[in-house]
């Protein structure tokens, strides 16, 4: 019995996984179709790419409450570089870069004006999305058309595409994209000093920096990783919708902070991780499709989201409770 308490402690994330995959699969017609299930995974490129930024940033200790600001800066600035007739890789390059300095003035102001990392992105989050509605006149989306070319296939771009009896089976290339940054995320993170230097600077800043880690530095490369992965998403984001839609990127915010704190659950001292929040990327587009697919209304669908985030949460912090409890039991 208590193995097997075990085993659904240290593994709630995926449990919670399966049982909606199983139960959708009974309950949600189309649901366990290859074509469906392709689908949820290119609709999860964006998310999974604003959740590695987020990630960086938890590790070293903070949460950026502004990566909304950036998806929508990097959209914003490629729709209006591909209007004003640049190709597409400069436009690319300079949304990517936008957001870069984006990260650099959130750890400036972190790091320097010394301002708490909650209140610096919370205020760049609005400056950012005001800059949005001040260049779109009031927030009126921008629509594009017949741009073509790498525009369309960053987002729309299709690596494979068959038709079977359940529909089209169809694999984005935005979703192999979105894998190959979280693969080079993961390795950075795993197989670096500078990986190993940002968890210590998140874990004990003090310690660290008495242990010569470069704190400021490691702090401030993982916001600036934060503002290219978001305005990466941005940049696919605009390419799948062929248009700039301002203030969207507040649909990611709180999904992607969702997916990093789930996946936490996924590692032993309870730290961010690739591994984990790709699993909670796959559980927050799993648990939607399969809501939508059951025409759940949007309202009740948060809530729903809502009460099986606490669940995860509430049974990874009984596990590192009792296993604290034993731990001093046995001192």
């Amino acid at each position: 019995m208590e193995k097997i308490k075990k085993v659904l402690y240290e593994y709630t994330t995926v449990i919670m996984l399966l049982i909606i995959f199983i139960f959708f699969s009974f309950s949600a017609d189309g649901f366990l179709t290859l074509s469906n299930i392709t689908t949820v995974l290119s609709q999860s490129s964006v998310l999974l790419l604003v959740s590695i930024g987020m990630c960086f940033v938890v590790i070293s200790g903070g949460t950026d409450l502004s990566v909304a600001a950036t998806y929508g800066l990097g959209g914003m600035v490629t729709v209006l570089c591909i209007q004003a007739g640049l190709p597409a890789p400069a436009a690319f390059l300079l949304a990517v870069l936008t957001g870069a300095i984006y990260g650099l003035i959130n750890s400036f102001l972190i790091l320097k004006v010394h301002i708490t990392v909650w209140l610096t992105t919370l205020g760049t989050l609005f400056i950012g999305e005001s800059i949005e509605k001040i260049v779109t006149k009031g927030g009126t989306p921008i629509y594009l058309s017949k741009v073509g070319g790498l525009f369309d296939y960053i987002g729309m771009g299709t690596l494979y595409s068959s038709q079977s009896e359940s529909g089209v089976v169809t694999i984005k290339f935005s979703i192999l994209l979105a894998i190959i940054v979280a693969l080079i995320a993961d390795f950075l993170l795993r197989k670096t000093v500078f990986g190993r230097n940002l968890y210590a600077a998140g874990l004990q800043r003090g310690a660290a920096k008495l242990a010569g880690v470069p704190v400021d530095k490691c702090v401030a490369l993982a916001f600036v990783i934060s503002g290219m992965c978001c305005s990466l998403g941005g940049i696919i984001g605009t390419s799948v919708l062929s248009s700039y839609i301002p203030v969207n990127g507040r649909y990611y915010l709180l999904d992607a902070i969702g997916t990093v704190f789930i996946g936490s659950t996924m590692h032993n001292r309870g730290f961010a991780n690739i591994p984990g929040m790709l699993a909670g990327v796959l559980f927050f587009g799993l648990l939607t499709n399969g809501l939508n697919l059951l025409g759940v209304h949007f309202y009740w669908q948060n809530v729903v989201r809502g009460l099986l985030i606490l669940l995860i949460l509430a049974m990874d912090a009984y596990r590192r409770n009792r296993a604290l409890s034993v731990v001093k039991n046995k001192k």
